[in-house]
């Protein structure tokens, strides 16, 4: 039985076509529906809906990301359209640290969380995300990061349905489970340069785009802008 005046999808881009065909059905027949997808988002391996009598509107204006990082995403070519800072906030161009693959990831992710304690951000304010699993992943299995213990999803629910974490003072997460939050400061690692990908490059986009002030970006080789296109 229709029971809603309004419905809002978000990330609909993530959304799978048999999710938004049960939920149509409960919009009354004058209700309003708004629909908001960022294609450039899309983490998930699903087919796309299309509402055919929809009106679309397109918008650039990103206001959460400082003018810095906007100018690297830009500068990548990670969007399909230029993305527009509305931010006041200008910020730091994002840092680029490569880390030795056979070493892996952890000892220079260590390195570059002190160094953003040391530029005064807290250790609450700094979330380190990762662009892989929890099965591929040395960072979300891994207990301490430098001298951090981290808090992290145990892969596990309780009877309540709540996701069990561990005890740390170190957020760490994936892109997958992050997006849609924020942190002030940003370590984005075990990225991939070496095999840039369309998924890759959308990961990279949204990990880049959680940033509220700083970003830092530890990888497997360096990229230039020229790479990225």
């Amino acid at each position: 039985v229709p029971r809603f005046d309004l419905l809002v999808v978000d990330e609909a881009q993530d959304i799978d076509p048999g999710w938004m065909g049960s939920l149509l059905p409960q919009l009354k027949p004058d209700g309003r529906l708004y629909v908001m997808e960022d294609d450039d988002q899309r983490l998930y391996d699903r087919d796309a809906f299309d509402l055919s009598d929809a009106v679309t509107i397109t918008c650039r204006d990103n206001y959460r990301s400082p003018q810095s990082i906007c100018q690297v995403i830009n500068a990548f070519a990670l969007a399909d359209i230029l993305v527009v800072s509305r931010n006041p906030y200008r910020g730091e161009l994002p840092g680029f640290h490569v880390y030795d693959p056979d070493k892996g990831a952890i000892d220079k992710t260590a390195e570059v969380v002190a160094g953003l304690l040391a530029r005064g951000f807290g250790i609450a304010d700094i979330v380190v995300l990762t662009g892989h699993g929890r099965s591929k992943s040395a960072l979300l299995n891994a207990e301490y990061i430098g001298p951090h213990k981290t808090r992290r999803f145990t892969g596990a629910f309780s009877k309540n349905s709540d996701p069990i974490w561990t005890e740390g003072e170190l957020l760490v997460e994936s892109v997958f489970r992050f997006k849609g939050q924020s942190a002030p400061a940003v370590v984005l690692s075990e990225v991939d340069f070496v095999d840039l990908s369309p998924s890759e490059r959308r990961k990279l986009f949204v990990g880049l785009t959680r940033a509220q002030m700083a970003v830092e970006i530890v990888a497997n080789t360096l990229l230039d802008a020229a790479d990225a296109h």
